[in-house]
């Protein structure tokens, strides 16, 4: 027997979008539609049947009628594939990382599939998505977490000591994409990481870059662009030194001094922006070395 539970799956995994319903919609009406089902099978199951043999056509017989869809929007992206995972256990029309992939490498060291190549106590930088947390207490008591984070391909397990923890518990719980630096940590069931910092990734990207350099090609040049790019740096305005570079087709490149005051943000929004300005400028973002962590070495069974 199918039941509202069954329908309702269903309509999260997406297995009724070939109707040309958006799922917010099908939601939407789905108590309406399993009520006008049950009518008519209880009218079937009365035995109303005319004398001719067909249903009966009164008042409960035209209640049953085509359903009118409510003009709302379709679930943002983040919905519709946190559903998606929910109901069948993985992601069917994408990821939630796909959009945020390319910021995501601009501050990581690696992604979490290749940690297998990361050296046992080596310091490292991973972002993705905080998929489970499992919240217990260290052998004095404190409060710790065991939390699974998710890229597009893999997952690791962190683990959250308590002075992490202290300082990144109202992270946790977040839905959206985080940057996390630690110490690899490898024994015999594989590699997982001990969290030193967990950031928000626009967080993350201002406290790892160390700087922004823009190459443009010299034909691209004009009063009316710079100005807007200088314009773009306030508008922009950080602790992220941007650095500029000229190529000239057949004689090299030049540096460009820029004011030291016009240091920025990195985030998407400047990316996008020198974009629209520029056509498609090579833009690359430096990271910043990572630091081996000052604090004592946690035992493997501890």
């Amino acid at each position: 027997r199918v039941n509202s539970r069954v329908i309702e799956s269903l309509i999260k995994s997406g297995s009724f979008d070939s109707l040309g319903n958006k799922r917010s919609q099908l939601m939407t009406v789905l108590d309406k539609a399993m009520e006008q089902a049950k009518a008519v099978q209880r009218d079937q199951q009365s035995g109303q049947l005319s004398l001719f043999g067909g249903p009966i056509i009164g008042a409960k017989a035209t209640e049953a009628t085509d359903i009118q869809m409510p003009d709302i929007p379709e679930w943002h992206e983040q919905k519709r594939l946190t559903f998606e995972k929910e109901t069948v256990g993985f992601y069917i029309t994408g990821h939630p990382l796909d959009d945020a992939i390319h910021e995501i490498r601009t501050v990581v060291d690696i992604d979490i599939g290749k940690l297998a190549e990361w050296g046992d106590e080596q310091p490292v930088r991973v972002g993705g998505l905080i998929r489970t947390c499992k919240l217990l207490k260290s052998k004095k008591g404190d409060p710790m977490a065991f939390i699974t984070l998710e890229d597009v391909l893999d997952a690791v397990e962190v683990v959250v000591f308590p002075e992490t923890y202290s300082r990144t518990q109202h992270l946790l719980a977040s839905t959206e994409v985080v940057v996390i630096q630690g110490t690899v940590q490898k024994d015999e069931r594989g590699a997982k990481i001990i969290a030193e910092s967990i950031d928000l990734l626009p967080e993350a990207r201002e406290k790892y870059t160390e700087s922004i350099k823009l190459a443009l090609p010299a034909t691209t040049i004009t009063r009316q662009r710079m100005e807007a790019l200088k314009k773009l740096c306030y508008q922009f305005h950080g602790m992220c030194p941007l650095l500029l570079t000229l190529h000239f087709p057949g004689h090299g490149e030049v540096d460009i001094e820029i004011l030291k005051d016009l240091t920025i943000r990195p985030c998407r929004e400047f990316s996008e922006k020198t974009q629209e300005i520029f056509g498609s400028p090579s833009l690359s973002f430096k990271k910043k070395p990572l630091i081996a962590p000052s604090r004592k070495k946690w035992g493997k069974g501890r």
